[in-house]
């Protein structure tokens, strides 16, 4: 039997319920619902069949709820395309007058 995981207070288990409820982005939706459903006491591994999660990645975003509070429950990928740009902010100031020579 695995030991059960615990959600920090930062928020009451009715305030988790209704960000689950009221997420417009689909993994923030899930990673409220991840943490409503534990802190009514769901432990990592039912959480993870009900949401199709590992139980790994429940505990982690319980562990970074309890550290981080309710803003490190926002999706880390949101704006961001998951690569560099190919130029630096100097070379993309250049650009226009490389182009305007060639």
């Amino acid at each position: 039997m695995s030991r059960r995981i615990r959600v920090e207070g930062h928020l009451s288990t009715d305030e988790l319920q209704q960000r689950y409820r009221s997420a417009t982005h689909p993994a923030e939706k899930m990673h409220w619902q991840v943490l409503w459903l534990v802190a009514k006491g769901e432990s990592a591994e039912e959480v993870a069949r009900v949401t199709t999660y590992t139980a790994n990645w429940v505990r982690e975003l319980v562990r970074r709820y309890n550290r981080g509070g309710p803003e490190s429950v926002q999706d880390g990928r949101r704006g961001h395309s998951g690569r560099r740009p190919l130029l630096s902010p100097e070379q993309e100031a250049e650009l226009p007058v490389a182009l305007e020579g060639s």
